[in-house]
């Protein structure tokens, strides 16, 4: 885990954020910490696109976003061109956004 500002010195606008962080390189998390709030703002660093990690949607970065984030969700972006390891390891394509699957792991 590390402060978004780690990863980007370029981007003034990392430098206070505390509630955000990156696990590893390429994965964005953003948890809810105010008590009762069911969503948040969100900053995608800029200088890459971020595919949110539930819906798919992808995200320019360098702007702040609003997430809805039920009690279930904790808000998560991918940086683009990543691939990240879950039950199975899907790479997150930039352009348009759509998870492809590239190796079942057993």
């Amino acid at each position: 885990m590390r402060p978004l500002l780690f990863n980007y010195q370029n981007d003034g606008n990392t430098y206070e954020i505390n509630d955000e962080f990156l696990c590893g390189e390429n994965l964005l998390v953003a948890p809810v910490v105010t008590q009762g709030s069911k969503a948040r703002m969100v900053y995608l660093p800029n200088g890459n696109e971020w595919i949110d990690y539930w819906t798919g949607e992808v995200y320019e970065g360098g702007q702040y976003i609003v997430k809805e984030a039920p009690l279930d969700i904790c808000p998560m972006y991918v940086k683009e061109n990543s691939v990240i390891p879950t039950t199975t390891v899907q790479n997150y394509i930039g352009e348009d956004g759509k998870q492809e699957k590239v190796l079942e792991v057993i």
